[in-house]
This record gives C-alpha cells, sequence and structure tokens, in this order.
C-alpha cells in the first residue's frame, strides 16, 4: 500500500510540473508575440522617416519577421533626428523598407525618440 501511495504522490507532481511548463510556455508565447507587434502610439504626430540601417531581431510571428530599424526621423516641426524603433514586416513588403527608403511614422507626442511605422 505504501508503495502505491508514493507511486500515486510521483505521477501527481509529474503531471503537476508538466502543467507548470505547459502554462509557462504558453504565457512566454504571449509575451513574445505582444513584444514583437508595432510599438502602439496613440494620438501620434504623423511624419516621415528614412531608413538608415535594418537587421534582424531573431523574432517572427506567424512566419514574418521582426525588424529593427534606424531611422532619420523627419518632424513635422523641421526638426530631424536618429530614433529606433522595430515592425513586424511581411515578406512582400521587406524591399519597401531597405536603406534609403522614405516610411510613414507616427511619433509620440510625449516622447519623440518613440516612433513607429504608421
Amino acid at each position: 500500500m505504501d508503495f502505491l501511495d508514493s507511486t500515486t504522490l510521483i505521477v501527481v507532481l509529474v503531471l503537476c510540473g508538466v502543467g507548470v511548463i505547459v502554462v509557462g510556455s504558453i504565457l512566454l508565447f504571449v509575451i513574445v508575440s505582444r513584444a514583437a507587434s508595432n510599438p502602439k502610439i496613440e494620438n501620434g504626430i504623423l511624419g516621415q522617416a528614412t531608413v538608415l540601417r535594418i537587421w534582424e531581431t531573431g523574432i517572427t510571428v506567424n512566419d514574418r519577421p521582426q525588424v529593427g530599424f534606424l531611422l532619420n526621423v523627419q518632424h513635422p516641426d523641421g526638426s530631424s533626428y536618429e530614433a529606433e524603433t522595430k515592425a513586424v514586416v511581411s515578406l512582400i513588403n521587406l524591399p519597401q523598407v531597405q536603406p534609403g527608403a522614405t516610411v510613414a511614422v507616427k511619433i509620440d507626442p510625449k516622447n519623440r525618440s518613440r516612433v513607429a511605422l504608421a
């Protein structure tokens, strides 16, 4: 009887461990997926930027790569500055965001260095 009880206890502990791993993996996937999407900028100022450099981040969402961008942002007030952002880009659209391309951006009015592709 003691052998059966200790075996049952081991099985329950293993199943609990597997459950924790599965739930943890799902939560990690959700967090990484949300982080991989474009940064949300509500009520952003529309501007333009020139792509200076792009790089792979190593993250994909639905087989679409997340790309890092170094941008030369042209603010509507006439100033320009460099800023970095990340965006998930369709493979079909990758040629349109190569260095030298002009892209539309949203600029955070409270933090000008925070930009997102529009």
